[in-house]
Protein backbone atom coordinates (compact mmCIF):
# COMPACT_ATOMS: atom_id res chain seq x y z
CA UNK A 1 0.00 0.00 0.00
CA UNK A 2 1.43 3.38 -0.97
CA UNK A 3 0.36 7.08 -0.89
CA UNK A 4 1.40 10.06 -2.96
CA UNK A 5 1.48 13.48 -1.32
CA UNK A 6 1.94 16.86 -3.09
CA UNK A 7 3.77 19.37 -0.88
CA UNK A 8 3.40 23.07 -1.83
CA UNK A 9 6.08 25.57 -0.92
CA UNK A 10 4.82 29.00 0.34
CA UNK A 11 5.74 32.14 -1.54
CA UNK A 12 8.87 33.96 -0.44
CA UNK A 13 8.28 36.09 2.63
CA UNK A 14 8.70 39.82 1.93
CA UNK A 15 7.72 43.03 3.69
CA UNK A 16 7.67 46.72 2.68
CA UNK A 17 6.64 49.93 4.46
CA UNK A 18 4.05 52.44 3.34
CA UNK A 19 3.47 55.89 4.80
CA UNK A 20 -0.12 55.89 6.02
CA UNK A 21 -0.06 59.38 7.53
CA UNK A 22 2.54 62.11 7.11
CA UNK A 23 4.02 64.22 9.90
CA UNK A 24 1.85 67.33 9.79
CA UNK A 25 4.21 69.92 11.29
CA UNK A 26 7.85 70.15 12.12
CA UNK A 27 8.44 68.79 15.59
CA UNK A 28 5.15 66.81 15.63
CA UNK A 29 4.93 63.03 16.24
CA UNK A 30 1.77 62.17 14.34
CA UNK A 31 3.32 60.15 11.52
CA UNK A 32 1.92 56.64 10.83
CA UNK A 33 3.68 53.76 9.00
CA UNK A 34 2.01 50.59 7.71
CA UNK A 35 3.81 47.25 7.15
CA UNK A 36 2.88 45.50 3.90
CA UNK A 37 3.89 41.78 4.06
CA UNK A 38 3.48 39.25 1.25
CA UNK A 39 4.28 35.54 1.04
CA UNK A 40 5.16 33.26 3.93
CA UNK A 41 2.52 31.65 6.08
CA UNK A 42 0.01 33.55 8.14
CA UNK A 43 -0.23 34.77 10.82
CA UNK A 44 2.60 37.28 11.01
CA UNK A 45 4.36 38.82 13.96
CA UNK A 46 5.76 42.37 13.73
CA UNK A 47 8.74 44.08 15.33
CA UNK A 48 9.26 47.82 14.65
CA UNK A 49 12.58 49.58 15.21
CA UNK A 50 14.16 52.94 14.65
CA UNK A 51 17.52 53.13 12.89
CA UNK A 52 20.33 53.11 15.45
CA UNK A 53 18.18 51.75 18.32
CA UNK A 54 17.33 48.24 19.57
CA UNK A 55 14.26 49.42 21.46
CA UNK A 56 11.12 47.70 20.20
CA UNK A 57 8.65 50.37 19.11
CA UNK A 58 5.63 48.22 18.30
CA UNK A 59 4.38 44.77 17.39
CA UNK A 60 1.42 45.59 15.21
CA UNK A 61 1.25 45.99 11.46
CA UNK A 62 0.76 49.76 11.98
CA UNK A 63 3.11 52.01 13.91
CA UNK A 64 1.71 55.43 14.92
CA UNK A 65 2.76 58.59 16.80
CA UNK A 66 6.03 58.80 14.95
CA UNK A 67 8.48 61.67 14.66
CA UNK A 68 10.82 62.10 11.76
CA UNK A 69 13.49 59.43 11.41
CA UNK A 70 14.51 56.18 9.69
CA UNK A 71 12.41 53.10 10.54
CA UNK A 72 12.26 49.43 9.61
CA UNK A 73 10.07 46.42 10.48
CA UNK A 74 10.82 42.73 10.99
CA UNK A 75 8.12 40.09 10.43
CA UNK A 76 7.96 36.41 11.44
CA UNK A 77 5.46 34.05 9.77
CA UNK A 78 3.84 30.93 11.17
CA UNK A 79 6.79 28.82 10.00
CA UNK A 80 9.14 31.06 11.97
CA UNK A 81 10.61 32.55 8.80
CA UNK A 82 12.03 36.03 9.41
CA UNK A 83 12.61 38.96 7.07
CA UNK A 84 13.35 42.72 7.49
CA UNK A 85 12.08 45.59 5.40
CA UNK A 86 14.19 48.22 3.76
CA UNK A 87 14.83 51.37 5.77
CA UNK A 88 12.07 53.91 5.42
CA UNK A 89 12.75 57.60 6.02
CA UNK A 90 9.83 59.45 7.54
CA UNK A 91 10.32 63.17 6.94
CA UNK A 92 8.74 66.23 8.50
CA UNK A 93 7.94 69.46 6.65
CA UNK A 94 10.17 72.49 6.99
CA UNK A 95 9.49 74.73 9.95
CA UNK A 96 6.53 76.99 9.31
CA UNK A 97 7.86 80.52 9.71
CA UNK A 98 6.16 83.90 9.41
CA UNK A 99 7.88 87.23 8.85
CA UNK A 100 6.13 90.60 8.77
CA UNK A 101 7.59 93.60 7.00
CA UNK A 102 6.05 97.07 7.20
CA UNK A 103 6.39 100.34 5.36
CA UNK A 104 4.53 103.62 5.04
CA UNK A 105 4.22 106.64 2.78
CA UNK A 106 4.17 110.33 3.67
CA UNK A 107 4.45 110.83 7.45
CA UNK A 108 3.25 107.49 8.85
CA UNK A 109 0.61 109.25 10.96
CA UNK A 110 -2.45 108.36 8.92
CA UNK A 111 -3.86 105.27 7.21
CA UNK A 112 -0.72 105.05 5.12
CA UNK A 113 0.88 101.84 6.45
CA UNK A 114 1.25 98.49 4.68
CA UNK A 115 2.25 95.18 6.27
CA UNK A 116 3.54 92.42 3.98
CA UNK A 117 3.67 88.82 5.19
CA UNK A 118 6.38 86.36 4.13
CA UNK A 119 5.72 82.67 4.85
CA UNK A 120 8.42 80.02 4.70
CA UNK A 121 8.25 76.25 5.28
CA UNK A 122 5.18 74.30 6.21
CA UNK A 123 2.93 72.95 3.50
CA UNK A 124 1.19 75.20 0.98
CA UNK A 125 -1.42 76.51 0.45
CA UNK A 126 -1.75 78.84 3.44
CA UNK A 127 -4.66 80.67 4.97
CA UNK A 128 -4.32 84.06 6.65
CA UNK A 129 -6.23 85.71 9.46
CA UNK A 130 -5.32 89.20 10.69
CA UNK A 131 -6.42 90.65 14.00
CA UNK A 132 -8.50 93.08 11.98
CA UNK A 133 -10.51 90.19 10.49
CA UNK A 134 -8.85 90.51 7.09
CA UNK A 135 -7.72 87.27 5.43
CA UNK A 136 -5.36 88.65 2.77
CA UNK A 137 -1.64 88.11 2.38
CA UNK A 138 -0.92 91.77 3.12
CA UNK A 139 -2.60 94.45 5.19
CA UNK A 140 -2.89 97.83 3.52
CA UNK A 141 -4.13 101.29 4.40
CA UNK A 142 -3.88 100.93 8.18
CA UNK A 143 -2.69 103.36 10.82
CA UNK A 144 0.06 102.91 13.39
CA UNK A 145 -0.62 100.33 16.09
CA UNK A 146 -0.31 96.61 16.91
CA UNK A 147 -1.39 93.92 14.41
CA UNK A 148 -1.43 90.10 14.71
CA UNK A 149 -1.40 87.59 11.87
CA UNK A 150 -2.07 83.85 12.14
CA UNK A 151 -1.10 81.61 9.21
CA UNK A 152 -2.38 78.03 8.89
CA UNK A 153 -0.85 75.67 6.32
CA UNK A 154 -2.47 72.80 4.45
CA UNK A 155 -1.68 70.39 7.33
CA UNK A 156 -3.22 72.63 9.95
CA UNK A 157 0.09 73.88 11.31
CA UNK A 158 -0.16 77.37 12.76
CA UNK A 159 2.19 80.25 13.30
CA UNK A 160 1.37 83.70 14.72
CA UNK A 161 3.36 86.91 14.61
CA UNK A 162 2.82 90.45 15.84
CA UNK A 163 3.87 93.69 14.13
CA UNK A 164 3.89 96.98 16.01
CA UNK A 165 3.75 100.01 13.70
CA UNK A 166 5.42 103.08 15.19
CA UNK A 167 5.50 106.31 13.16
CA UNK A 168 8.77 108.24 13.01
CA UNK A 169 9.17 111.39 15.02
CA UNK A 170 7.76 114.45 13.19
CA UNK A 171 10.01 116.64 11.07
CA UNK A 172 11.28 119.55 13.13
CA UNK A 173 13.84 122.30 12.69
CA UNK A 174 16.06 121.67 15.69
CA UNK A 175 18.34 124.66 15.22
CA UNK A 176 18.43 127.77 13.04
CA UNK A 177 21.23 130.28 12.50
CA UNK A 178 20.18 133.58 10.92
CA UNK A 179 22.69 136.20 9.81
CA UNK A 180 21.19 139.53 8.83
CA UNK A 181 22.79 141.65 6.07
CA UNK A 182 25.79 143.72 7.09
CA UNK A 183 24.40 146.82 5.40
CA UNK A 184 20.96 148.19 4.78
CA UNK A 185 19.58 146.60 1.60
CA UNK A 186 22.69 144.42 1.45
CA UNK A 187 22.58 140.88 0.15
CA UNK A 188 24.96 138.99 2.41
CA UNK A 189 22.27 137.57 4.70
CA UNK A 190 22.35 133.87 5.56
CA UNK A 191 19.98 131.22 6.92
CA UNK A 192 21.19 127.82 8.11
CA UNK A 193 18.86 125.18 9.57
CA UNK A 194 19.33 121.78 11.23
CA UNK A 195 16.49 119.29 10.62
CA UNK A 196 15.58 116.20 12.62
CA UNK A 197 12.77 113.65 12.53
CA UNK A 198 10.96 112.15 9.59
CA UNK A 199 12.88 109.78 7.36
CA UNK A 200 16.19 111.17 6.01
CA UNK A 201 17.39 112.23 3.53
CA UNK A 202 15.78 115.66 3.23
CA UNK A 203 15.05 117.95 0.29
CA UNK A 204 14.96 121.69 0.95
CA UNK A 205 13.05 124.08 -1.34
CA UNK A 206 13.15 127.77 -0.46
CA UNK A 207 10.62 130.37 -1.56
CA UNK A 208 13.30 132.22 -3.56
CA UNK A 209 14.17 129.10 -5.56
CA UNK A 210 17.34 128.18 -3.67
CA UNK A 211 17.89 124.68 -2.31
CA UNK A 212 19.83 123.18 0.57
CA UNK A 213 19.86 123.38 4.37
CA UNK A 214 21.64 126.73 4.18
CA UNK A 215 21.22 129.67 1.83
CA UNK A 216 23.30 132.81 1.52
CA UNK A 217 23.59 135.95 -0.51
CA UNK A 218 20.09 137.04 0.43
CA UNK A 219 18.64 140.44 1.28
CA UNK A 220 16.02 141.45 3.83
CA UNK A 221 12.65 139.73 3.55
CA UNK A 222 10.68 136.65 4.50
CA UNK A 223 11.93 133.26 3.32
CA UNK A 224 9.89 130.08 3.59
CA UNK A 225 11.45 126.64 3.36
CA UNK A 226 9.59 123.45 2.43
CA UNK A 227 11.29 120.33 3.81
CA UNK A 228 10.43 116.98 2.21
CA UNK A 229 11.83 113.70 3.58
CA UNK A 230 12.49 110.51 1.62
CA UNK A 231 8.91 109.32 2.21
CA UNK A 232 7.31 112.50 0.92
CA UNK A 233 6.37 113.89 4.35
CA UNK A 234 6.59 117.70 4.30
CA UNK A 235 7.07 120.51 6.79
CA UNK A 236 7.36 124.23 6.15
CA UNK A 237 8.51 127.22 8.16
CA UNK A 238 9.18 130.88 7.45
CA UNK A 239 12.15 132.99 8.56
CA UNK A 240 12.68 136.72 8.42
CA UNK A 241 15.88 138.43 7.34
CA UNK A 242 15.96 141.95 8.76
CA UNK A 243 17.73 145.02 7.49
CA UNK A 244 20.03 146.83 9.91
CA UNK A 245 19.12 150.41 10.68
CA UNK A 246 19.29 152.53 7.54
CA UNK A 247 21.95 155.21 7.34
CA UNK A 248 20.19 158.36 6.11
CA UNK A 249 21.99 161.28 4.52
CA UNK A 250 20.29 164.39 3.15
CA UNK A 251 22.23 167.39 1.84
CA UNK A 252 19.02 169.29 1.11
CA UNK A 253 17.61 170.87 -2.04
CA UNK A 254 19.80 172.26 -4.82
CA UNK A 255 21.23 175.72 -4.13
CA UNK A 256 22.22 178.65 -6.34
CA UNK A 257 24.93 180.79 -4.92
CA UNK A 258 24.81 184.55 -5.35
CA UNK A 259 27.81 186.89 -5.42
CA UNK A 260 30.18 186.47 -2.44
CA UNK A 261 27.97 183.79 -0.88
CA UNK A 262 29.08 180.46 0.55
CA UNK A 263 27.11 177.41 1.67
CA UNK A 264 27.78 174.86 4.42
CA UNK A 265 27.19 171.23 3.46
CA UNK A 266 26.92 168.98 6.52
CA UNK A 267 27.02 165.21 6.08
CA UNK A 268 27.79 164.37 9.72
CA UNK A 269 26.43 160.96 10.76
CA UNK A 270 27.66 158.61 13.48
CA UNK A 271 31.16 158.31 14.85
CA UNK A 272 33.74 156.12 13.09
CA UNK A 273 32.59 156.76 9.52
CA UNK A 274 34.66 158.12 6.66
CA UNK A 275 33.68 160.85 4.21
CA UNK A 276 34.66 161.38 0.59
CA UNK A 277 33.50 164.57 -1.09
CA UNK A 278 33.83 165.00 -4.84
CA UNK A 279 32.57 167.52 -7.32
CA UNK A 280 32.40 168.01 -11.03
CA UNK A 281 34.71 171.00 -10.49
CA UNK A 282 37.46 168.88 -8.94
CA UNK A 283 36.67 169.71 -5.35
CA UNK A 284 37.46 166.97 -2.80
CA UNK A 285 37.46 166.69 0.97
CA UNK A 286 37.38 164.09 3.72
CA UNK A 287 35.70 166.29 6.35
CA UNK A 288 32.15 165.71 7.51
CA UNK A 289 31.32 169.39 6.95
CA UNK A 290 32.53 171.57 4.05
CA UNK A 291 32.07 175.21 2.99
CA UNK A 292 31.28 175.66 -0.71
CA UNK A 293 31.92 178.80 -2.78
CA UNK A 294 32.15 177.41 -6.34
CA UNK A 295 29.41 176.13 -8.56
CA UNK A 296 29.18 172.44 -9.40
CA UNK A 297 27.66 169.14 -8.36
CA UNK A 298 28.92 168.02 -5.01
CA UNK A 299 28.71 164.45 -3.89
CA UNK A 300 29.59 162.86 -0.59
CA UNK A 301 30.15 159.15 -0.02
CA UNK A 302 30.00 158.00 3.59
CA UNK A 303 31.51 154.59 4.36
CA UNK A 304 31.08 152.85 7.73
CA UNK A 305 33.63 150.58 9.35
CA UNK A 306 31.69 147.59 8.01
CA UNK A 307 31.89 148.88 4.45
CA UNK A 308 28.30 150.08 4.28
CA UNK A 309 27.86 153.04 1.96
CA UNK A 310 25.43 155.95 1.90
CA UNK A 311 25.67 158.79 -0.61
CA UNK A 312 24.00 162.05 -1.47
CA UNK A 313 24.68 164.89 -3.85
CA UNK A 314 23.62 168.47 -4.39
CA UNK A 315 23.91 170.89 -7.29
CA UNK A 316 25.20 174.30 -6.30
CA UNK A 317 24.97 175.76 -9.81
CA UNK A 318 24.19 174.40 -13.30
CA UNK A 319 26.53 174.95 -16.19
CA UNK A 320 26.52 173.87 -19.83
CA UNK A 321 28.97 171.09 -20.57
CA UNK A 322 29.58 168.12 -22.88
CA UNK A 323 27.65 165.02 -21.97
CA UNK A 324 28.50 161.37 -22.42
CA UNK A 325 27.23 158.05 -21.16
CA UNK A 326 29.31 154.96 -20.52
CA UNK A 327 29.54 152.31 -17.84
CA UNK A 328 31.52 149.16 -17.13
CA UNK A 329 29.98 145.78 -16.35
CA UNK A 330 31.29 142.20 -16.19
CA UNK A 331 30.88 140.29 -19.44
CA UNK A 332 28.98 137.54 -17.62
CA UNK A 333 27.43 137.18 -14.16
CA UNK A 334 25.50 134.52 -12.23
CA UNK A 335 21.94 134.21 -10.98
CA UNK A 336 21.30 135.14 -7.36
CA UNK A 337 24.68 136.89 -7.11
CA UNK A 338 24.90 140.65 -7.06
CA UNK A 339 27.08 142.40 -9.65
CA UNK A 340 28.31 145.95 -10.09
CA UNK A 341 27.82 148.44 -12.94
CA UNK A 342 30.29 151.37 -12.78
CA UNK A 343 29.53 154.68 -14.44
CA UNK A 344 32.67 155.87 -16.29
CA UNK A 345 31.00 158.63 -18.26
CA UNK A 346 33.48 161.41 -19.09
CA UNK A 347 32.88 164.19 -18.37
CA UNK A 348 30.97 163.52 -15.17
CA UNK A 349 27.24 163.99 -15.77
CA UNK A 350 25.13 166.08 -13.49
CA UNK A 351 22.37 163.48 -13.31
CA UNK A 352 22.34 159.77 -13.99
CA UNK A 353 19.35 157.51 -14.49
CA UNK A 354 19.66 153.73 -14.49
CA UNK A 355 17.04 151.64 -16.26
CA UNK A 356 17.06 148.01 -15.11
CA UNK A 357 15.09 144.98 -16.35
CA UNK A 358 11.88 144.23 -14.46
CA UNK A 359 13.31 141.05 -12.94
CA UNK A 360 16.32 142.82 -11.42
CA UNK A 361 16.60 143.37 -7.67
CA UNK A 362 18.35 146.68 -7.08
CA UNK A 363 20.71 146.60 -4.11
CA UNK A 364 22.55 149.92 -4.60
CA UNK A 365 21.90 152.58 -7.23
CA UNK A 366 23.58 155.99 -7.51
CA UNK A 367 25.30 158.18 -10.08
CA UNK A 368 28.61 156.40 -9.75
CA UNK A 369 27.65 152.76 -9.71
CA UNK A 370 24.82 150.32 -9.29
CA UNK A 371 24.66 146.90 -7.68
CA UNK A 372 21.84 144.59 -8.75
CA UNK A 373 20.82 140.92 -8.57
CA UNK A 374 18.90 138.83 -11.11
CA UNK A 375 17.44 135.46 -10.13
CA UNK A 376 16.73 134.00 -13.57
CA UNK A 377 19.29 133.27 -16.28
CA UNK A 378 19.05 135.02 -19.61
CA UNK A 379 20.32 138.06 -21.51
CA UNK A 380 19.17 141.39 -20.06
CA UNK A 381 19.51 145.04 -21.10
CA UNK A 382 20.63 147.83 -18.75
CA UNK A 383 20.52 151.47 -19.85
CA UNK A 384 22.41 154.43 -18.38
CA UNK A 385 21.12 157.95 -19.04
CA UNK A 386 23.45 160.92 -18.37
CA UNK A 387 22.20 164.50 -18.06
CA UNK A 388 23.99 167.87 -17.91
CA UNK A 389 21.56 170.72 -17.97
CA UNK A 390 19.16 169.92 -20.75
CA UNK A 391 21.66 167.64 -22.49
CA UNK A 392 21.10 163.92 -22.39
CA UNK A 393 22.96 160.83 -23.67
CA UNK A 394 22.30 157.17 -23.12
CA UNK A 395 23.96 153.79 -23.65
CA UNK A 396 22.42 150.32 -23.51
CA UNK A 397 24.42 147.16 -22.91
CA UNK A 398 23.47 143.50 -22.65
CA UNK A 399 24.35 141.49 -19.56
CA UNK A 400 24.52 137.69 -19.80
CA UNK A 401 23.22 136.05 -16.62
CA UNK A 402 24.04 132.32 -16.24
CA UNK A 403 23.03 129.61 -13.78
CA UNK A 404 25.97 128.32 -11.75
CA UNK A 405 26.92 124.67 -12.23
CA UNK A 406 28.02 122.46 -9.32
CA UNK A 407 31.65 122.87 -10.37
CA UNK A 408 31.29 126.66 -10.23
CA UNK A 409 29.99 126.82 -6.66
CA UNK A 410 33.44 127.64 -5.30
CA UNK A 411 33.89 131.37 -4.95
CA UNK A 412 35.34 133.21 -7.94
CA UNK A 413 35.13 130.21 -10.28
CA UNK A 414 34.59 131.56 -13.81
CA UNK A 415 34.62 128.33 -15.80
CA UNK A 416 32.03 129.58 -18.32
CA UNK A 417 34.35 132.38 -19.44
CA UNK A 418 36.44 131.95 -22.57
CA UNK A 419 39.68 133.34 -21.11
CA UNK A 420 39.27 134.22 -17.43
CA UNK A 421 39.22 131.15 -15.19
CA UNK A 422 39.30 132.59 -11.65
CA UNK A 423 39.89 135.91 -9.88
CA UNK A 424 40.65 136.36 -6.19
CA UNK A 425 41.12 139.81 -4.59
CA UNK A 426 42.21 139.80 -0.95
CA UNK A 427 42.15 141.12 1.69
CA UNK A 428 39.06 143.21 1.09
CA UNK A 429 38.56 145.64 2.85
CA UNK A 430 42.23 146.65 3.08
CA UNK A 431 44.41 149.65 3.83
CA UNK A 432 45.51 149.82 0.19
CA UNK A 433 47.81 146.80 0.34
CA UNK A 434 46.10 143.87 -1.34
CA UNK A 435 46.67 140.91 -3.68
CA UNK A 436 45.04 140.15 -6.99
CA UNK A 437 45.36 136.52 -8.18
CA UNK A 438 44.22 135.93 -11.75
CA UNK A 439 44.12 132.57 -13.50
CA UNK A 440 43.58 132.38 -17.27
CA UNK A 441 42.67 129.41 -19.39
CA UNK A 442 45.67 130.11 -21.60
CA UNK A 443 48.52 132.59 -21.87
CA UNK A 444 47.07 136.00 -22.51
CA UNK A 445 47.47 139.73 -21.92
CA UNK A 446 45.41 141.41 -19.21
CA UNK A 447 44.75 145.02 -18.24
CA UNK A 448 44.09 146.08 -14.67
CA UNK A 449 42.46 149.45 -14.00
CA UNK A 450 41.38 150.88 -10.65
CA UNK A 451 38.77 153.63 -10.42
CA UNK A 452 37.47 155.85 -7.69
CA UNK A 453 33.73 156.11 -7.22
CA UNK A 454 33.83 159.37 -9.20
CA UNK A 455 35.18 157.39 -12.20
CA UNK A 456 38.70 158.77 -11.80
CA UNK A 457 41.28 156.18 -12.79
CA UNK A 458 44.00 155.80 -10.14
CA UNK A 459 45.92 152.89 -11.71
CA UNK A 460 46.32 151.30 -15.12
CA UNK A 461 48.73 148.46 -15.85
CA UNK A 462 49.11 145.85 -18.57
CA UNK A 463 50.51 142.37 -17.94
CA UNK A 464 51.39 139.74 -20.54
CA UNK A 465 53.12 136.44 -21.17
CA UNK A 466 51.46 134.32 -18.48
CA UNK A 467 48.33 132.34 -17.72
CA UNK A 468 48.60 132.89 -13.95
CA UNK A 469 49.22 136.32 -12.46
CA UNK A 470 49.84 136.87 -8.75
CA UNK A 471 49.84 140.64 -8.39
CA UNK A 472 50.68 142.58 -5.23
CA UNK A 473 49.56 146.20 -4.79
CA UNK A 474 50.43 148.77 -2.16
CA UNK A 475 48.50 151.93 -3.09
CA UNK A 476 48.23 155.17 -1.17
CA UNK A 477 44.51 155.75 -1.45
CA UNK A 478 42.07 157.68 0.71
CA UNK A 479 39.46 155.61 2.48
CA UNK A 480 36.45 154.76 0.42
CA UNK A 481 35.12 152.41 -2.24
CA UNK A 482 37.03 151.73 -5.47
CA UNK A 483 36.52 149.42 -8.40
CA UNK A 484 39.05 147.13 -10.07
CA UNK A 485 38.50 146.36 -13.75
CA UNK A 486 40.22 143.20 -15.00
CA UNK A 487 39.87 142.77 -18.74
CA UNK A 488 41.15 140.88 -21.73
CA UNK A 489 40.23 141.49 -25.34
CA UNK A 490 37.32 139.09 -24.93
CA UNK A 491 36.08 139.56 -21.34
CA UNK A 492 35.96 141.87 -18.35
CA UNK A 493 35.29 141.44 -14.62
CA UNK A 494 34.65 144.23 -12.07
CA UNK A 495 35.50 143.90 -8.38
CA UNK A 496 34.52 146.32 -5.59
CA UNK A 497 37.39 147.33 -3.28
CA UNK A 498 36.89 148.94 0.13
CA UNK A 499 39.88 150.98 1.37
CA UNK A 500 39.83 151.67 5.07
Amino acid sequence: LSFVYEVEQPDELEVSIEEKSIISCQGSNDGVLQAKPIGGVLPYKYEWYKEGSTVLLGDESELASLENGVYYVKIIDANNNKVSSSRYTLTEPELLELFLESDYVLCGTGNDWTIESIVKGGTAPYTYLWSTGTNTVSLQGVKAGSYMLTVVDANGCKVTSEKILTPPSPIIINDVDITNPTCYQGNDGKIKILVEGGTPTYEYIWSNGLKGSSIGGISAGEYEVLIRDSKGCTYSKSFEIKNPEELKLDLGEDVTLCKDQSYILDATLEKGVKYEWTSSNGFSSTNSEVEITDEGIYKVIVTTGLGCIVTDEIEIKQSDAEVSANYLVSSQVYTNESFVLVNVSDPKPEEVTWIFPEKAKVIIENNNYAEILIEEEGEYEVTLISKVGDCEEYITKRVLVLEKTIEEEEEENLSNNQVLSSILLYPNPSSGEFNLDIELKNINTINVKIYRLNSTMVLQKEYSGKDIYELDYNLSLVSGVYFALIETKEERIIKKIVIR
